[in-house]
């Protein structure tokens, strides 16, 4: 009888241990697997934020389609991240870049604060588990005593205990739902963001057209450049002559206006001694006032 109980006891310890090294191993291989994901899209994200900081210093037209064409070459297996930038390039502009690389920052922290969150609940799921397990081990050494030393224990002992471990297994199946709830949720998020990528990549071609077209517009404006520079040319020489005028002009008003100061510098001398005198002839007048 002891031989049977140690034997049985030993297989359910066994059973046990099984069970918490396979919850371990199924832990880390989430784990594993999440990390792996989160790592691949942060890394996309983030080559999108270095593409948009690049394009965010250029000033130009031309500048940004020669950042866009050494971007193809760096991320040439990537081709949606070039297709999104060109998107946002084309229908709202070097501003709205600037905010879809804060964008991506801030998508980087919430994926980050997401899987924390994740690890932090398996871990509890995993200790949980764990817990109810050596609660159910101890029940059974105490149903195995029991059977033992020919105790009565089918009404007192093991239909509450057995109730005790419906229990433990509805509350693991309630904990296995909502872990597939949150592995499904998180696998949303990072399946809308793929989608809201692609949706944005298909917006492109538009900019890469129109880019084409401020090329060739910008070749011929150039040869009009070209053109215009000759004509200038040709009249520098009209206008060196006419300098030359300017300044005789010049020299002759300046003879003019010195001869105009010394006029003026005089009647202002007469002004100043009529003024002079006006304020002595006031001086007296009122002098007089006060002695009447």
């Amino acid at each position: 009888m002891e031989r049977s109980f140690d034997s049985e006891l030993d297989n359910l310890e066994a059973v046990i241990n099984q069970a918490n090294k396979s919850d371990l191993e199924f832990f880390e291989m989430i784990k594993m697997s999440s990390n792996s994901s989160l790592t691949s899209l942060i890394s996309k994200i983030n080559s999108q934020k270095s593409l948009v900081d690049q394009l965010c210093e250029a000033k130009t037209e031309i500048e940004i389609k020669q950042k866009l064409e050494e971007a193809k070459q760096i991320f040439a297996g990537n081709a949606p991240i070039i297709i999104e930038i060109e998107g946002l390039l084309n229908s709202l502009g070097i501003q709205s870049l600037k905010e879809f690389a804060k964008d991506s920052k801030n998508l980087i922290s919430l994926l980050l604060k997401n899987t924390k969150e994740l690890e932090e609940w398996l871990a509890e799921t995993l200790n949980f588990m764990k817990e109810e397990r050596e609660k159910a081990l101890s029940y059974k050494k105490e149903e195995l005593l029991a059977k033992q030393n020919n105790q009565t224990f089918q009404a007192d002992f093991i239909a509450p205990r057995r109730d005790m471990m419906d229990e433990i297994r509805n509350q693991e199946a309630i904990r296995n739902k909502e872990f597939n709830d949150k592995i499904n949720k998180l696998a949303a998020e990072f399946q809308d963001q793929r989608e809201q990528i692609n949706i944005q990549g298909q917006e492109i071609n538009t900019l890469k057209n129109l880019l084409d077209e401020k090329s060739s517009e910008i070749s011929t404006l150039q040869e009009s450049v070209d053109q215009k520079a000759a004509e200038i040319m040709n009249l520098n020489a009209g206008i060196i002559s006419l300098n030359v005028e300017m300044k005789k002009q010049s020299q002759k008003k300046d003879a003019e206006i010195i001869s105009l100061n010394v006029e003026m510098k005089k009647q202002s001398q007469k002004k100043d001694a009529e003024i002079i005198s006006l304020n002595l002839e006031m001086k007296k007048q009122s002098q007089k006032i006060e002695n009447t």
